[in-house]
């Protein structure tokens, strides 16, 4: 599977800031020769055509430059040489500062709506889950666990298929834009188990933020960033995320955290 990236330039003469995706290899120049290249102001007379080319070596990611007057990494002028860069580093061409997005790691953890623990899953900006049914009830996917098991020999048999194998039919999808969590109901009967926080959802897309709860086909959904600490609320009618301590009322409920039977959440 290709990487791609999410790459922020910064024209510093006009202000004007953007965001990009691209699939790795990618070339950057006023036109660079391959087709879904970063194009860069034509008016800068010090950028060259193909300027420079960001490429995934063995995991590292790699700037080469291109150019006739140099690139500016750092403090550090590199002319036709190669330099592993990150997203600490600032890429600079003429009048552009070029960033790697750093792409935040969020966990999604799944239980029944008794608060029975199913699994969790880490996701980022690049990659998106699938929730699918499986002989264990509805699951989540990476896109990359159902291509290995589609890539399976067709003719096996049923024996070798395990107990936890998707079916064909996709019940909804998780993805990350700008730091909210998109869900999208592709099986339309699901709707009316939606909820976001307890409140219903009404809709087949919506969006959920940071420590909010999705409710979805009899399962819960906690959004949660690994390094915080949380408090499920006990109350079975409730079951939302509260900050500590414990010697509070549920912000949601308002039912004593401690005397509901509350669990601590610490998120690794």
């Amino acid at each position: 599977m290709s990487r791609s990236l999410l790459i922020e330039l910064h024209d510093r003469l006009t202000g004007d800031r953007r965001l990009e995706r691209h699939e790795l290899p990618v070339d950057i120049g006023k036109e660079p020769p391959s087709e879904h290249g970063i194009v860069l102001d034509a008016k800068y007379k010090t950028i060259s055509r193909h300027h420079g080319t960001l490429s995934d070596e063995n995991g590292r990611l790699i700037y080469r430059d291109c150019s006739s007057n140099g690139t500016l990494i750092g403090d550090t002028r590199l002319k036709g040489g190669r330099r592993e860069v990150s997203s600490r580093d600032i890429i600079r061409i003429e009048n552009y500062n070029l960033r790697i997005a750093e792409q935040k790691v969020v966990l999604i953890r799944q239980t029944l709506l008794d608060l029975h623990e199913i699994g969790e899953s880490r996701m980022s900006q690049e990659t998106s889950l699938v929730l699918r049914m499986t002989d264990h009830g509805p699951r989540l996917f990476a896109p990359e666990d159902q291509q290995r098991e589609q890539s399976e020999d067709p003719q096996a048999p049923d024996e070798a298929e395990t107990a936890d194998a998707p079916d064909d039919r996709a019940l909804a999808g998780f993805a990350l834009d700008d730091g909210k969590l998109i869900i999208r109901v592709h099986d339309q009967t699901l709707v009316e188990t939606f909820r976001i926080n307890g409140a219903d959802v009404h809709v087949n897309e919506a969006s959920a933020s940071l420590f909010d709860v999705v409710e979805l086909a009899g399962q819960r959904f906690e959004y949660l960033e690994p390094g915080h600490h949380k408090i499920v609320c006990g109350n079975p009618s409730c079951h939302l995320l509260n900050d500590p301590p414990f010697t509070q009322n549920c912000k949601w409920c308002g039912h004593d955290l401690v005397a509901s039977g509350s669990i601590s959440r610490l998120v690794g």
